[in-house]
């Protein structure tokens, strides 16, 4: 009567059965008890909170995963970034070196098409 009270009427049927279902149990309980979380057990309010926290600390993993990917990607991104800008500083570097050169023989560009028109 008891078992039928609370969904479990194919345990009076099978003695083994029960006998499974409460060594399984009592593991469960142990393993519980070793947490200090035993108390889960006896309370459904305590176990439905329990497990909503759990659920909720599971989402907000997930969030923070999210964010560790993106967060990898965008570290990536900044790394090739900063990558192409030393090579453009470098690039700029060498222009500007070129550049003085072609000023020490001719200062401006009014300078150049006065030096263009003489020749030509």
């Amino acid at each position: 009567n008891v078992f039928e009270e609370f969904g479990f009427s194919e345990l009076f049927e099978d003695p083994y059965t029960l006998k499974g279902f409460l060594r399984t149990y009592g593991r469960i309980r142990e393993e519980f008890k070793n947490v200090g979380m035993e108390y889960l057990l006896d309370s459904p309010q305590a176990m439905k909170d329990f497990l909503a926290k759990y659920l909720s600390g599971q989402t907000e993993l997930q969030d923070l995963q999210a964010l560790r990917e993106k967060l990898a990607l965008l570290e990536a991104a900044l790394a090739k970034s900063n990558k192409d800008l030393e090579a453009a500083r470098t690039e700029l570097a060498s222009v500007k070196t070129e550049l003085a050169a072609y000023k020490e023989i001719c200062p401006t560009l009014d300078e150049l098409k006065k030096m263009k028109e003489e020749a030509g």
